[in-house]
């Protein structure tokens, strides 16, 4: 069930007698971006924990997210849900890029520059992850195909071979159909 799409999109809380959480989600994807809270009962009221994958084969992460008892009530988390996820856990992700200076530059195989490429090395800095540059024959942006599959780095995307594209990439109805986008970080004219 955790790897259905919509397991993401929901707000889960789990009351269950768990003893070991770890054990118990051994095998069980908890997506990053899901929000998946345990309620454990303890001598004084209740504790919530909030439980995670950076990815599906990484370790489960488990955070504290609240507590509930009779005489002070509830009290939860102060950081909003993205605030709380500023920890990838030295994710490694399958990244490529093109060459489009000034915003994004290759030097060599494995070298980003430019704007795009600083940015991108400070969020690895901030956010502990690192980047697998993945070696594609087409670095074009994409087209779409009459089968519905895609060219170039888009077609990358939706064909898992990569799961970031490292450049500014215009958003389209079109391309948000199979691909994911992050919030706009860049808005040049």
């Amino acid at each position: 069930v955790s790897m259905e799409p919509w397991f993401s999109s929901g707000k889960w809380l789990l009351y269950a007698e768990i003893k070991d959480l770890e054990h118990f989600f051994l095998g069980i994807d908890v997506p990053f971006n899901s929000e998946m809270l345990v309620v454990l009962r303890t001598k004084y009221g209740v504790e919530l924990k909030e439980l995670y994958r950076a990815r599906s084969i990484l370790p489960l992460q488990i955070c504290h997210f609240g507590s509930w008892n009779k005489s002070c009530g509830f009290e939860g988390p102060d950081l909003e849900f993205r605030d709380r996820r500023n920890n990838l856990h030295g994710l490694a992700m399958k990244t490529e890029s093109v060459h489009f200076p000034p915003l994004s530059t290759r030097k060599g195989k494995y070298e980003l520059g430019g704007f795009v490429g600083e940015t991108w090395h400070i969020l690895e800095r901030v956010l502990n992850f690192t980047s697998e540059f993945v070696s594609l024959s087409d670095i074009s942006w994409g087209v779409p195909l009459s089968n519905g599959s895609w060219t170039g780095l888009v077609g990358a995307v939706q064909r898992n071979q990569i799961d970031v594209v490292v450049a500014l990439l215009t958003l389209s109805s079109q391309r948000s159909e199979v691909a994911d986008f992050s919030i706009t970080w860049s808005d040049l004219k």
